[in-house]
């Protein structure tokens, strides 16, 4: 028996997994092996924290709470002697008294009851057939049976939260705006398994993912505008050579224009070339006779 979750060995742990899970189901060595340790470590709090109110009197001495250890419940005397004298350790019972003040501080409390938030999302998944959000799961673990959040804290917080999804990069980016940093091991509205830094490298890699985005929409739009140019260009280009043709085919009929006209004034005579040419045609010759025939 050991007094926490933490002390149990990893090689236990590990025996743990693959005798009781990984002997039965599919599951990877990686994130399903976290989720199902996590899970583990709870289930085994939970379960002592159960006992220990059921079993265990304050009113009473140490001998008589020990000798009615929970024998019905299958554990040994030597587990239950470990236990209770952990819990009452001064330290052990400082930790608890904190963590009771703690929870009635909440002003939102979830109203999931024992089953867990992953659980809860997976049976909206399966009976919806999509996907659900972290934003979305809050409102879900928030709200009673009617629909209606259980206190008017939770109302706001989701108010707030929806706000500020809108103008986040993302939901996690959101979620710290709303309610702050994450604690140590735990990530508000996504269950067991998920740990902040599994968080803030999704958020990195989503920041990274739209950033990236912007980069191929902005190339995009730089090389549109490249195009357009080059098209710009190519027209300036034929009407620079059509200005220029129309040009030298305007050169070209005027000097035709001009042949015409040098050709048409050389073929036109004067009124003097004209009487000369009759009167050479009727002049009397030497012997007293005209040039004309008889």
């Amino acid at each position: 028996m050991f007094e926490s979750w933490k002390n149990v060995p990893a090689d236990t742990k590990t025996k743990f997994y693959e005798s009781k899970i990984k002997r039965h189901f599919l599951v990877d060595d990686g994130r399903d092996k976290d989720f199902v340790l996590a899970s583990a470590a709870r289930k085994w709090k939970d379960a002592r924290h159960t006992l220990f109110h059921e079993f265990y009197r304050w009113d009473l001495p140490l001998e008589e709470n020990i000798q009615n250890y929970p024998k019905c419940r299958g554990i040994p005397e030597n587990d239950w002697v470990v236990y209770v004298q952990y819990r009452r350790k001064e330290k052990t019972q400082k930790i608890s008294q904190k963590n009771s003040q703690n929870r009635a501080k909440l002003k939102a409390p979830h109203t999931l009851g024992s089953k867990s938030l992953a659980r809860k999302k997976h049976e909206l998944e399966m009976r919806d057939g999509r996907t659900y959000s972290r934003g979305e799961m809050y409102a879900v673990s928030h709200k009673k049976p009617n629909g209606s959040f259980i206190n008017e804290d939770a109302y706001n917080n989701n108010k707030k939260l929806q706000a500020a999804i809108k103008d986040s990069v993302s939901e996690n980016e959101a979620f710290q705006k709303v309610f702050g940093k994450e604690k140590h091991g735990y990530v508000r509205s996504m269950g067991l398994g998920v740990t902040p830094s599994q968080i803030n490298r999704s958020t990195r890699s989503t920041s990274s993912s739209a950033e990236s985005e912007q980069i191929k929409e902005m190339q995009e739009e730089i090389n549109a505008l490249k195009e357009k140019n080059s098209k710009i260009d190519e027209l300036t280009q034929a009407i620079i050579f059509l200005t220029q043709r129309d040009k030298a085919r305007t050169k070209e009929i005027e000097l035709l224009m001009q042949m015409q006209n040098f050709s048409g004034r050389q073929g036109l005579e004067s009124p003097a070339d004209g009487r000369r040419s009759s009167e050479s045609s009727y002049r009397i010759g030497d012997n007293g006779t005209s040039g004309g025939t008889n």
